[in-house]
């Protein structure tokens, strides 16, 4: 299946509407490429301004709505500027009940809840501190996937 590309705000709604806003979603994978390595004359090589975020989310609500196909998305995000993640916060389960999907100065913004405001994501700075798992990221895809059975 080949990647959806979120490139304006009808994409973005296409995304919630097929997701179900991301309702009783949880994140169950990361895989981040820098880009970063050490050359063959142990040189230090800096990070691609492309580098790549991908998460993995699973979602009850597809199977409330028989289409199991759609319970495992993964969204990819490029040119990755910032990943704040809280994985855990004062005993909550990490289930995501709705998130925050928009443009934000030229970058995509995701976050794990709605009512995410990058103007104001902890201490009035997107780019500094949050109490919110937040991705801001120059572009997005996303497909679903097929997940094995356990």
């Amino acid at each position: 299946m080949c990647w959806n590309q979120i490139n304006n705000q009808s994409d973005i709604d296409n995304l919630m509407h097929a997701y179900f806003g991301f309702h009783d979603s949880c994140i169950c994978s990361i895989d981040y490429k820098s880009g970063a390595k050490v050359d063959e004359k142990n040189g230090m090589c800096g990070v691609d301004k492309n580098c790549v975020l991908s998460i993995q989310f699973e979602s009850q609500m597809p199977t409330f709505h028989n289409q199991p196909d759609k319970k495992s998305i993964v969204l990819k995000f490029i040119g990755l500027h910032r990943l704040d993640l809280s994985a855990y916060r004062n005993n909550f389960f990490g289930d995501i009940s709705s998130c925050y999907l928009s443009f934000y100065k030229g970058f995509i913004v995701w976050a794990d809840h709605d009512g995410f405001d990058p103007d104001d994501c902890g201490d009035g700075n997107l780019f500094e501190g949050s109490r919110a798992t937040f991705v801001v990221a120059k572009r997005l895809e996303w497909k679903f996937i097929h997940t094995k059975k356990s």
